[in-house]
């Protein structure tokens, strides 16, 4: 028998606080401006305006959102599985409950609300149907809106020191740009040889979705692209935009219980962790002092 624990007096390192990358509004517009696809932004949209989380926001169907109120109900989660732990074999597994392991129930802006609704009638989506479906994403209908090629400048000097023009197949080829511009324009020229039946089509991947967008793709196709083009540094995770939905909350004085029923945290501390995490949180800090000093 062990008298004493073998870990008395052991003394762990400390581990630093990671600090939240809150996204400030004007990088939100620069995101908004970059991403491709009317849906995309709906869903960036909405993730900014309600705090949702990935899986809850992914599991939001038509029938969560009250029309008249504007309130949505969270009832659910979806998580992404490997098929072998999945119990039917699936890529996604829907748990009638979030994460906090309650419902929660709040007001959207009347403007986002009225978009989502808009975004359901375009797509003829019923009651039960998946508001941000993965096809929706992929919709012809949905391509990205493109500046006019004279206004995109040039690439950076190549190994040779030459540039090109953004938008042009010789920036892509030579110039070896992968901004969204430079793709468009590679891909037109492939569709071009494609239906002169110079190039074999490219085969299709299929997904195994069951309509639940995938993690993966939308950040390696939507996300780190927008932000890349957008100039955000360092590049924010798909999760900080919750961080940022309550940073601007509590910033703009809000209450830190009702902030917190929103988010549905479990202890009011976690949420307290976002008070004063915009950049211009210490000018304000300042700027009140200065208050206070000029009334003495």
């Amino acid at each position: 028998m062990i008298v004493l624990h073998p870990c008395k007096g052991v003394k762990t390192p400390t581990v630093a606080v990671r600090e939240y990358r809150i996204v400030t509004p004007v990088e939100f517009d620069a995101l908004l401006t970059a991403l491709p696809s009317d849906t995309a932004r709906l869903f960036i949209e909405t993730a900014i305006g309600s705090g949702l989380r990935w899986g809850e926001l992914t599991e939001l169907r038509v029938a969560d959102l009250h029309s008249a109120s504007g309130i949505v109900t969270i009832t659910r989660d979806v998580v992404e599985l490997s098929p072998k732990f999945h119990p039917e074999g699936g890529r996604f597994l829907v748990k009638p409950y979030p994460k906090s392991k309650r419902a929660r129930r709040f007001k959207l802006e009347p403007e986002l609300v009225a978009a989502l609704l808009a975004h359901a009638q375009r797509y003829g989506l019923g009651p039960a149907d998946l508001i941000f479906r993965f096809d929706t994403f992929q919709s012809p209908a949905n391509g990205r809106r493109l500046r006019a090629v004279e206004d995109l400048g040039r690439t950076e000097p190549n190994a040779a020191g030459r540039t090109y023009t953004h938008g042009s197949l010789s920036a892509y080829t030579a110039g070896r740009c992968r901004c969204p511009h430079c793709r468009a324009a590679f891909a037109e020229y492939r569709a071009s040889r494609r239906s002169d039946g110079l190039d074999e089509p490219r085969g299709v991947r299929e997904r195994d979705t069951d309509g639940h967008l995938p993690r993966d793709w939308f950040r390696n196709h939507v996300w780190v692209r927008a932000c890349d083009e957008a100039g955000l540094d360092p590049r924010p995770r798909l999760h900080d935009l919750r961080h940022s939905h309550a940073s601007w909350l509590l910033a703009g004085g809000a209450d830190l219980q009702v902030v917190k029923e929103r988010l549905g945290h479990g202890s009011i501390a976690t949420t307290g962790k976002y008070l004063h995490t915009l950049p211009t949180a210490d000018e304000t800090a300042l700027a009140a002092l200065r208050r206070i000093r000029g009334t003495s």
